[in-house]
């Protein structure tokens, strides 16, 4: 049996992004930090509650295991999302750890924004205390690749597509045996909140950045890739489906290239910045640092500039001894000129 209470965050047309339901003992700075870590999300409109993005980490004397998505609801032009799930006393990981692959193979099971109320009409209140009286879930399949997690697991962080495969690798690692605790996981997530949370000292075992394509290995120190799951899992049947992740990526002119979370700066606590995207493989010569030999980009006045230097004929030498013809032609255009006029 797991005990647990419910969260829910969001806003509505008379209050900004509160915990309408929150658990008994969760704080208001535990609230006001969770907020400040969902801030970083910037893709909540494409957020469905179908596939959301699904959490699982300490906030003061709880686990919270939430789902983050789009409610279709929007404020000033944008998208409204909603953080909803359960809290079980930290007292209790064990239980939740046993839930877990239970509720992520029934996400609904987090829903707490249907549950009868009307939330523009809704006031904040406290969660009652329920109880799950479900049993551990079968193992899924993939016990070397969740061996090979967890031998790495001190020094290394398992990075999974935001995608149908992932969540299945992801379930495959909570289903695997009974743990004290539940490991800690950001499922559809960004290299900022990363970083947020990195900064709480909450160490996340898994994540998935929101257009993360292939399951590997990144250092937790450095960030930097480590290496790729071994074995790699094989890709199932229905892989060649449209994946989230794909999906999630915005629309882009043909001349423009997509940089991805996975090549965000490697100190995840800093928050992203814009760069210019990689050229493509083929085009780089592999010297070192192949940024090394890339053309800086210009304006329009440094090419000008740079085109009138390249052009500008060089003056002819000055000439060499006494020129007596010379002097007398100079003379001549100094008493000719203007000024002595």
């Amino acid at each position: 049996m797991m005990r647990y209470e419910q969260f829910l965050f969001t806003r509505n047309q008379e209050r900004d992004f509160t915990a309408f339901v929150r658990p008994s003992a969760l704080s208001n700075k535990d609230v006001s930090a969770i907020g400040n870590i969902f801030n970083y999300v910037h893709e909540v409109a494409r957020l469905a509650r179908s596939f959301p993005s699904i959490y699982c980490f300490p906030m003061g004397e709880y686990y919270l295991l939430v789902r983050h998505y789009n409610s279709g609801r929007r404020h000033a032009g944008r998208a409204i999302g909603v953080i909803e799930g359960i809290a079980v006393h930290q007292s209790d990981g064990a239980e939740l750890a046993v839930a877990l692959p239970s509720f992520i193979a029934d996400i609904n099971r987090l829903n707490v924004l249907d549950g009868g109320m009307d939330i523009n009409q809704q006031s904040v209140t406290l969660s009652p205390l329920y109880e799950w009286h479900g049993s551990k879930a079968d193992r899924l399949p993939n016990d070397e690749f969740v061996a090979d997690f967890l031998t790495r697991i001190d020094g290394e962080r398992l990075y999974l597509p935001f995608s149908r495969r992932g969540l299945r690798l992801l379930q495959a690692v909570l289903s695997y045996q009974a743990y004290s605790s539940p490991p800690l996981f950001a499922f559809g997530t960004n290299s900022s909140v990363l970083g947020e949370f990195d900064a709480r000292d909450i160490a996340i075992d898994m994540v998935s950045y929101f257009n993360t394509d292939v399951p590997a290995y990144r250092s937790r120190q450095t960030g930097q890739r480590t290496g790729i799951p071994t074995p790699m899992p094989p890709d199932d049947d229905d892989d060649d489906l449209p994946a989230p992740s794909m999906a999630l990526r915005p629309s882009l002119p043909d001349d423009v290239i997509a940089v991805s979370d996975d090549t965000q700066p490697e100190l995840l606590g800093e928050r992203p910045v814009t760069r210019a995207a990689p050229r493509p493989r083929e085009q780089r010569e592999f010297i070192g640092d192949d940024s090394a030999d890339e053309t800086p980009l210009l304006t329009i006045r440094e090419m000008r500039d740079r085109i009138r230097a390249e052009t500008q004929k060089e003056p002819p030498p000055a000439p060499s001894g006494f020129d007596p013809l010379r002097w007398i032609v100079r003379l001549f255009e100094a008493l000719v000129s203007p000024k002595h006029k």
